[in-house]
């Protein structure tokens, strides 16, 4: 009966992590609005870090060889269908769910210093991450298109409250209302492709999805239609991760949103977007794969193409960040346009270390001021190599990491991707993407440039909290360190890949 039960409780546990996330948010509503103010911000701070260590935790203890050094009875056994039909945890799954949960916990370092000066420390904006994390996490455990509708919708409704969080700011409040309209649209598109998935199939899971679309289900009397389904569904997606021509929202979006939202938003959102959109390709319409490869292939050119022609005439420093968001996820879909599940593990990649490279910049521009306010303009870098050598220096590291020089990590990932579609018969995009990288790499050099060669105008770092300074510095370590030795990389998102070629094997 002990067996038994503890047999059970595994079962139970495939999404324990985010009834956890969902317990604590309940919890964090009544602390806030119960607790003094003088104590509020401190104590649900503290309890959200709690929360999302507790996560990291459970969401760790689904890795195999943790899961059956714990539970020992019940080994590396599958989950029951009645759970696996909503959630899968196999390895893309933790894999991604660990990305976002310390993304998450490193994001939140950023924000007390600036919410302080601001004057907008509020405990809403703690429980607003939070219910983002569990939408991302919710969306990359989904096994089923209404649970991936379910978790992109909480995760995309908190990030629209996050960007008009300074409502009597004018460019915020226009910023999350713009993005509250495009979002809408491009929800719909998505519902609006899932419905005629369903129409024609019958099913929601991926799993019956897959089986109906490799046994001709729904697709021999209309085959257009499936296919039009699938690029409605991809549409939807491609707007969630930024991906040209769905990309109009995030310049604006970007500046408008407080600058702690905007390095939140350029990680969280598109680690869950970019994980369940390698999902959807790969699992149920891995049979469309000749029709997706294309819209694939138009989304990487155009979003390269965009991001790093419109990155080199701004002026903002988060427009710029945005364009240059865009023009790497073009990068980042050059091995998912090979169709070959063998090739997931090199965007993986190149997803760790821009997350890495974007938190480490912003976490530099929030510890940077001139005249007693927060930098926006690359202008305003004017002279930093004089005032602030140390602060120069690692900017100066994590551009050109983010242009790709060698031999920091920026450079390794981009390699692999240009090399895994050599290898795969993507050889002409290959060179479009090389052509293009050399045009992104204007930019960030723009930046290196003012900071060392222009004349200053007292920019400087002044006592901010330890916090900002440990996470810009340990970025750059880590942008060193896998540069210097990019298996330890590279292993990992190998490993983590061979979940989605099991779920592709019988589909050749």
């Amino acid at each position: 009966m002990e067996m038994m039960n503890e047999f059970n409780w595994y079962w139970y546990s495939a999404g324990i992590a985010e009834i956890f996330v969902m317990v604590v948010c309940l919890a964090l509503l009544v602390a806030g609005a119960f607790s003094h103010k003088s104590v509020e911000g401190k104590f649900v701070r503290n309890l959200t870090m709690l929360g999302l260590f507790g996560a990291l935790v459970m969401v760790i203890g689904h890795i195999p060889e943790v899961r059956e050094f714990a539970f020992p009875v019940v080994g590396t056994d599958i989950i029951p269908q009645a759970v696996s039909s909503l959630f899968v945890n196999d390895k893309l799954t933790v894999f991604l769910k660990v990305f976002i949960i310390v993304s998450a916990m490193l994001c939140l370092f950023l924000v007390d210093d600036y919410m302080t000066r601001k004057k907008t420390r509020k405990y809403e904006y703690d429980i607003l991450i939070l219910l983002s994390v569990l939408g991302a996490m919710i969306m990359v455990s989904a096994a089923d298109m209404l649970m991936m509708y379910i978790g992109l919708e909480l995760m995309s409704f908190s990030l629209y409250i996050l960007t008009a969080f300074h409502r009597k700011e004018a460019k915020s409040s226009e910023a999350g209302l713009k993005y509250f309209i495009l979002g809408s649209l491009a929800s719909g598109l998505l519902l609006f492709g899932m419905s005629y998935v369903y129409g024609l199939t019958g099913e929601t899971s991926f799993d019956g999805l897959q089986q109906a679309f490799a046994s001709g289900k729904g697709i021999g009397d209309a085959p257009m239609m499936a296919t039009f389904a699938m690029v409605l569904m991809l549409t939807g997606m491609a707007f969630k991760m930024s991906a040209a021509p769905f990309h109009m929202w995030t310049p604006d979006v970007y500046e408008g949103a407080p600058t702690p939202v905007t390095a939140y938003m350029s990680i969280v959102p598109k680690i869950a977007a970019i994980g369940i959109f390698v999902r959807v390709l790969f699992e149920p319409f891995m049979y469309f794969a000749d029709q997706w490869q294309q819209i694939v292939i138009v989304l990487s050119i155009l979003s390269m193409a965009v991001g790093s022609f419109m990155a080199i005439v701004q002026n903002n420093l988060k427009r710029l960040l945005a364009y240059s968001s865009i023009a790497n996820i073009g990068f980042m879909l050059i091995p998912v346009a090979t169709a070959s599940a063998t090739a997931v593990d090199k965007t993986l990649s190149y997803l760790l270390v821009y997350g890495i490279m974007t938190l480490g910049i912003f976490a530099i521009l929030l510890s940077l001021r001139l005249r007693e306010k927060f930098v926006e303009n690359i202008d305003d870098l004017k002279g930093l190599s004089k005032s602030s050598p140390a602060i120069a220096a690692a900017l100066a590291i994590l551009m050109f990491s983010l242009a790709g020089v060698p031999p920091f990590a920026g450079f390794m990932v981009k390699l692999e991707a240009f090399r895994v579609g050599v290898e795969l018969g993507l050889t002409w995009l290959v060179t479009i993407g090389v052509v293009l990288s050399v045009v992104s790499a204007y930019y960030c050099l723009r930046i290196v440039k003012v900071m060392y060669f222009d004349d200053g105008k007292d920019v400087y770092s002044p006592e901010v909290p330890s916090e900002l300074r440990l996470v810009a510095w340990a970025m750059v370590v880590l942008v060193i360190g896998f540069g210097i030795l990019p298996d330890s990389i590279f292993e990992v998102t190998e490993t983590v890949q061979h979940s989605l070629m099991d779920a592709t094997a019988f589909n050749g």
